[in-house]
């Protein structure tokens, strides 16, 4: 229950950061993007000020949140040379209710030129590692004006990179051809993302971003879930359909789904088993019409380890999908009886397909 709006969280600064130099008249204005505690979804807005505030030299249009957990705009209308600017952003929910980011100041000084995005050479995109440590490695940025860069790393296990768990380098000196950063005390089965961007000590380049996967070793895959069909259901095919809800695994492995049917839950008579790349299975073997089944399945990861088994099941083939009329036989008395007879045996026998039968006497 939500029984009060809550304004959105204010935006981070990304870039460029509070007292930059920026060597475009255009340049591009970045925040890590926000959240709204009512799952709204924001609407950014960016805001560009005169040194004392007195005038809105630029404001960008209604903005909805970009892709890798940042938004951005580039400056529009150019900006002059030579000039501090102050600038925030502002987030606002679809009930008109915001939240403004601090707000930061940077220079625009065109004649020193910003050195380039340095190149990710390690880890690779995406990449699984196996230690809790890694080293981050980047090919050195050439500043245009030959001034000095260093280097400022980031890592997160959120792309917006504003969790508690951050971890910020500082400023790392550039190395002879590439400069590499050292993290630690990494989470086994968690992906992490990091951003790295050179300085010049006034200009600052673009961040580059990358991602990895920490796996120390593999683990089993945690158990699917019974889908159809439910416990105690018919079903109107002699080879029904079997499915389960997908199952997931800590090292994010590609998983294979096992099923069996038996006929009881015993499992003490294998009647079909398979394999299925998705969480079903076609029960390749024709059942017997009217019998009751049971059945489970498991999950099995790319290294062959499995998950436990789910909870065994049962079913009815019913093939037509009619609860047909049960039937009693009378066995005894096997013909009329006459006379005064104070005790008679009754026998019979009842059967039903699909259910259990009551006998009315």
């Amino acid at each position: 229950m939500n029984t009060i709006n809550e304004a959105p969280a204010a935006c981070h600064i990304s870039s460029p950061r509070d007292k930059a130099e920026v060597s475009s008249t255009t340049p591009i204005l970045q925040v890590t993007n926000t959240t709204d505690p009512d799952g709204d979804l924001p609407i950014t807005v960016f805001q560009v000020f005169s040194s004392d505030m007195s005038t809105v030299v630029a404001q960008s249009p209604d903005l909805f949140q970009g892709e890798a957990g940042t938004t951005s705009w580039e400056m529009n209308p150019r900006l002059s040379e030579n000039t501090l600017y102050l600038w925030q952003v502002v987030s606002t929910d679809g009930h008109g209710v915001f939240a403004a980011s601090p707000v930061v100041s940077f220079y625009v000084n065109t004649a020193n030129d910003a050195p380039p995005a340095p190149v990710i050479t390690s880890p690779e995109a995406s990449a699984e590692v196996t230690e809790k440590e890694v080293r981050i490695v980047i090919i050195n940025s050439l500043d245009p004006e030959g001034n000095p860069v260093s280097h400022l790393f980031e890592c997160d296990i959120v792309s917006t990179f504003d969790s508690p768990w951050k971890i910020v380098s500082g400023t790392v000196p550039e190395g002879l051809d590439t400069t590499a950063w050292d993290v630690s005390a990494l989470c086994d089965n968690t992906e992490y993302f990091f951003r790295e961007k050179a300085t010049d000590g006034a200009a600052e380049s673009p961040w580059v971003q990358g991602s990895f996967f920490v796996n120390t070793a593999n683990d089993r895959p945690l158990p699917p879930t019974l889908r159809n069909p439910g416990d105690g259901a018919w079903v109107a095919a002699l080879k029904p359909t079997l499915e389960v809800n997908a199952a997931s695994d800590p090292d994010h492995d590609l998983l294979t789904y096992r099923f069996q049917v038996y006929e009881d839950s015993s499992l003490a008579d294998l009647v079909s088993q398979g394999e299925s790349d998705v969480p079903a299975w076609f029960v390749p073997t024709p059942l017997t019409d009217h019998e009751r089944y049971a059945w489970r399945a498991r999950a099995e990861d790319e290294h062959g380890e499995a998950s436990e088994w789910t909870q065994v099941s049962w079913f009815l083939v019913d093939n037509n999908g009619v609860d047909d009329p049960p039937e009693v036989t009378l066995l005894e008395p096997a013909v009329a009886i006459k006379g005064d007879v104070q005790n008679v045996l009754i026998r019979w026998v009842d059967a039903d397909p699909e259910n259990e039968a009551y006998v009315d006497l």
